[in-house]
C-alpha cells in the first residue's frame, strides 16, 4: 500500500461528506418551499416557479383575475433605468386609462424633471404627501393654471389608498388595458393581501364596490430559506482542490514537511530526501537529492505533494460543511 492511498481516501471520504450535506440542505430547502407553497396556494390559486425565489401566483378573487409575480422589472418612465426586484400585481383595466402613481421621491425619475401632466390630488392628505398621482387624459393646461380644477379620481377611496400605502407601494401604472402595482418584496401573507388590493383597485377603477382589506402594516418577514453552506463548501473543495493543490503542493514539497512520508517511495529504502538551494547568475534555484541513493523521482514526489495538498483543502471544506444547517429570511 503506497502513501498515496491515505490522501486519496481522504479526498473520497470528504467528497462523500460534501455530497451528503448538500443533499440534506436540498431536502430542507424543499420542505421550506413546500410549506411556503401551501401558505400561498389558497383560494384555488396556482403557483408557478420557486416560492423561495422568483414565482408567479394566479387567482380569481370574486370574479377578478389577478396575477402576482415576485420578479425583476424595469420601472415605467422615460430614459434608461436599471431593473429592481419587486412583488408585482397585474389586473385588467380600462384600455383608455393612462395612470401613474409613484412615490414622491421617485417622481423625477419616473415622470421626468417636468411632468407632462399635473399631479392629481387624491383627497387623502397622508397618501398625497407620500405619493404623486398622474392621470391622463385630463385638462392638463387648466390643471397647470389652476391645480384646484384637477378632478379627484373616483377610485381614490380610503379602502384602496390605505392598504396600498401600508403594503409599501412603489408605483402603480396603467396602460393599454393592463394595470401593474409594484410593491416592495412581500412575505407570503402580504403577497396574498396585495392580490386582494389589486383586485380592489380594478373594481374601484370601474366604479364598482370594493371589498374590505386589512390595512395592517406589511410584514418584513421574508420567506425562510437555507444558507447554502454545504454547496459553497463543495464549490470551494472542487475549485480549491484543482487550482490550489498545485501551488500548495509545491510549497509543501520544498518545505521538507512531507519528506518522511514519501522519501521511501521516491528514493528507495534507507535513503533520505533533501532539498537543495543553489545561487547562480540567473538567481536561486531549488532541487532535491536523495542522500545515499541515485537521482530522486522528482516528478513523482511533486505529484504526491499536490495530491496531499488537494486532500487538505477538500477535507477542510468538508469539515466546514458539517456545521449545523442554518436558515435565514431574505
Amino acid at each position: 500500500m503506497t502513501n498515496l492511498t491515505y490522501p486519496l481516501g481522504l479526498i473520497g471520504a470528504s467528497l462523500a461528506v460534501l455530497w451528503w450535506r448538500c443533499a440534506a440542505e436540498n431536502a430542507l430547502e424543499r420542505r421550506l418551499g413546500d410549506a411556503t407553497r401551501e401558505g400561498m396556494e389558497r383560494g384555488r390559486a396556482t403557483l408557478t416557479g420557486d416560492p423561495l425565489g422568483e414565482y408567479a401566483l394566479d387567482a380569481t378573487l370574486d370574479g377578478e383575475r389577478v396575477r402576482l409575480e415576485r420578479t425583476t422589472v424595469r420601472p415605467p418612465g422615460p430614459g434608461e433605468q436599471g431593473t429592481v426586484a419587486v412583488t408585482q400585481v397585474t389586473v385588467r383595466a380600462d384600455a383608455e386609462l393612462k395612470l401613474l402613481v409613484c412615490r414622491r421621491s421617485d417622481e423625477a425619475t419616473l415622470m421626468g424633471p417636468v411632468p407632462a401632466v399635473p399631479r392629481t390630488p387624491t383627497g387623502d392628505s397622508s397618501f398625497d404627501a407620500a405619493f404623486g398621482c398622474y392621470v391622463t387624459p385630463i385638462a392638463a393646461a387648466e390643471g397647470y393654471r389652476d391645480p384646484s380644477r384637477t378632478r379627484v379620481p373616483g377610485w381614490a377611496v380610503p379602502a384602496v389608498l390605505t392598504p396600498l400605502q401600508a403594503l409599501g407601494l412603489r408605483w402603480m401604472h396603467a396602460r393599454e388595458g393592463v394595470l401593474h402595482l409594484a410593491f416592495e418584496l412581500l412575505s407570503a401573507d402580504d403577497a396574498w393581501r396585495a392580490m386582494e388590493v389589486g383586485a380592489n383597485v380594478a373594481r374601484a377603477l370601474r366604479g364598482e364596490v370594493v371589498r374590505a382589506v386589512t390595512s395592517a402594516p406589511r410584514s418584513d418577514e421574508a420567506p425562510e430559506r437555507v444558507v447554502p453552506r454545504a454547496k459553497r463548501s463543495r464549490l470551494v473543495a472542487l475549485l480549491g482542490g484543482v487550482l490550489g493543490g498545485a501551488p500548495l503542493g509545491i510549497c509543501l514539497a520544498f518545505s521538507g514537511l512531507l519528506h518522511p512520508m514519501f522519501e521511501a517511495e521516491v528514493c528507495g529504502p534507507g535513503a533520505h530526501l533533501q532539498t537543495t538551494m543553489h545561487d547562480g547568475e540567473g538567481g536561486t534555484s531549488y532541487g532535491m537529492i536523495c542522500a545515499g541513493a541515485s537521482e530522486p523521482d522528482a516528478d513523482g514526489f511533486l505529484f504526491r505533494c499536490m495530491v496531499f495538498a488537494a486532500a487538505i483543502i477538500i477535507a477542510g471544506a468538508a469539515m466546514n460543511s458539517l456545521r449545523p444547517i442554518r436558515t435565514t429570511r431574505g
